[in-house]
């Protein structure tokens, strides 16, 4: 019996765009959590230095 398609590695390069575009989404948010991160530290850091509190609290909308 002759296959319906006869090149087995149909729908490959669809794939293939699926995972590279799902890996450079998780790189990118990875990337921006820990750019996230080390500018919160360094404000931190101003803030204390300075002695005044910019209330950077209120921008980030995943904090209560």
């Amino acid at each position: 019996m002759r296959p319906f398609h006869p090149n087995r590695e149909f729908g490959g390069v669809a794939l293939e765009y699926i995972v590279v575009s799902i890996f450079g989404l998780l790189l990118a948010v990875a990337a921006i959590a820990i750019v996230g991160k080390a500018t919160q530290e360094k404000m931190s850091n101003i803030e204390a230095q300075l002695g005044i509190d910019l209330g950077l609290e209120a921008l980030n909308p995943f904090q209560g």
